[in-house]
C-alpha cells in the first residue's frame, strides 16, 4: 500500500498535473511569506470617551434602516451619559452591490476628516438613504453615478466641502488604488465583522461581548437599564481597587518603616559606643588575653548574649561561626572575627549561622 502511494505521489508530481502543482504550490508559498495585515491604529469610530467604562459596539451597513435607527437611540443615549462610549464598525451587506462604495465614503470620512465633520456626511447620506435603494437607483447606474449622489449628499451636509475639498475627496473614493480610497479602512471593519461572525446588522457587542438580546428596536430607556447595573458594577470594581492600593501602599509604608528601623539599629550598631559594649563583652571571654575566643568561650558568649539559646543550638552556632568566619585560626576566633559575627548576630540573628 505505501509503494502504491509513494507511485501515485510520484505521478502526480511528473505527470500532466504536474505544471498544476507547481502553481499551486508556488501560490501557496506567496501566501505564507505575505505579512499579516493589520491596522495601524483600531479603526473603528467612537462617539464619546474612548476608556469609559461601558463601551457598546455596533456593526452597521448604512443602508440598512435599522442601523440608522439603532445609531440615532445610541447616539442619543451616550451623548446624555459621559461614561459611556459608541464604536461602530461599518459592515455592508453584500446583497446590496452599491452598499460597498456608499459604506467606503463613509470610512474614508471619518478616516481623512475631524470627527464632527464626518459625522455630519454621516448623517446627509442617510438623509437621502432611500435613493440609494435598489429600486431607486437610476437605470444603468455606474461607480461614477453613486460618487457623484454620495458628494451631493455630502456637500448638501457640510457646504464647506464644496469645490477643492469635494474633487479631491471625490477623486480618492473613484480610486482603485488601495491605500488612498478608503477600502483599506473598510476591509478591517469587515476583517473584524468576520471574525466576530457578524452576519447582520446591527449587531452589538457589550465591552467586547456579543450581546444577540439587543435589538434595533430598543429605546433609549431599554439601553440604559442594560448598562446602569454595567456602570455600578464599574464603581464596585473600581472601589475595590481603591481599597486594596491603599492597602498596598500602607504596607509599602509599614515596609519602609521597618527597613528605616533595622537601618537604624545597624547605625547603633556600628557607633563608636556599641563597638566599645562588643569589646567590653569580648574581653570579659577572652579569659586568658591572647586575642582569641576558643569554642568553649565562644559557646559560653553566646549563650549570654542570646539567654534563649539551648546548649545544642549555642554549639551548633558557635560551630557555625567557626565555619563561615574567613578569619578562623586553627580553633580559636581572633577578636576582629567575634566582633564581626556580633554584629552579624545583632542584624540577623543566628539564622546565617545555621545554614
Amino acid at each position: 500500500m505505501s509503494g502504491r502511494f509513494s507511485f501515485n505521489i510520484v505521478k502526480t508530481l511528473t505527470g500532466p498535473a504536474a505544471p498544476f502543482v507547481a502553481g499551486f504550490a508556488a501560490t501557496f508559498a506567496l501566501v505564507l511569506a505575505m505579512p499579516i495585515s493589520v491596522p495601524a491604529k483600531d479603526v473603528g469610530i467612537t462617539y464619546g470617551d474612548p476608556e469609559a467604562d461601558v463601551v457598546i459596539t455596533a456593526f452597521l451597513d448604512i443602508l440598512c434602516p435599522f442601523s440608522k435607527k439603532a445609531f440615532n437611540t445610541l447616539a442619543a443615549v451616550v451623548a446624555a451619559n459621559g461614561r459611556l462610549a459608541l464604536r461602530l464598525y461599518i459592515t455592508p451587506q453584500p446583497w446590496h452591490p452599491q452598499g460597498t462604495l456608499v459604506n467606503q465614503a463613509v470610512v474614508l470620512a471619518f478616516a481623512l476628516l475631524p470627527h464632527r465633520t464626518a459625522h455630519a456626511i454621516l448623517t446627509g447620506i442617510w438623509d437621502v438613504r432611500e435613493s440609494f435603494r435598489d429600486e431607486d437607483l437610476p437605470q444603468g447606474w455606474t461607480r461614477e453615478t453613486l460618487v457623484d449622489m454620495i458628494m451631493a449628499a455630502a456637500v448638501k451636509a457640510v457646504p464647506t466641502m464644496a469645490g477643492p475639498p469635494a474633487d479631491a475627496f471625490r477623486a480618492r473614493l473613484l480610486s482603485f488604488d488601495y491605500d488612498v480610497s478608503g477600502m483599506k479602512e473598510l476591509k478591517f471593519h469587515i476583517k473584524l465583522a468576520r471574525f466576530n461572525a457578524i452576519h447582520v446588522t446591527p449587531t452589538f457587542q457589550i465591552n467586547g461581548i456579543r450581546h444577540d438580546g439587543a435589538s434595533s428596536s430598543w429605546s433609549a430607556d431599554e439601553w440604559s437599564n442594560l448598562v446602569d447595573p454595567l456602570l455600578a458594577a464599574a464603581d464596585a470594581a473600581a472601589a475595590a481597587k481603591a481599597e486594596f492600593t491603599a492597602l498596598l501602599s500602607s504596607g509599602s509604608d509599614e515596609a519602609a518603616a521597618s527597613t528605616a528601623s533595622a537601618a537604624t539599629a545597624t547605625a547603633a550598631a556600628s557607633s563608636p559606643s556599641a563597638n566599645s559594649a562588643l569589646e567590653a563583652l569580648y574581653h570579659r571571654y577572652d579569659q586568658d588575653g591572647d586575642g582569641f575566643l576558643q569554642l568553649p568561650e565562644l559557646t559560653s558568649m553566646l549563650k549570654d548574649v542570646l539567654p534563649n539559646l539551648d546548649d545544642d543550638t549555642a554549639a551548633r552556632v558557635a560551630r557555625g561561626v567557626y565555619s563561615k568566619c574567613n578569619k578562623v585560626a586553627g580553633d580559636n576566633l581572633p577578636k576582629q572575627a567575634c566582633l564581626d559575627m556580633l554584629d552579624l548576630l545583632t542584624q540577623f540573628g543566628t539564622a546565617p549561622f545555621l545554614s
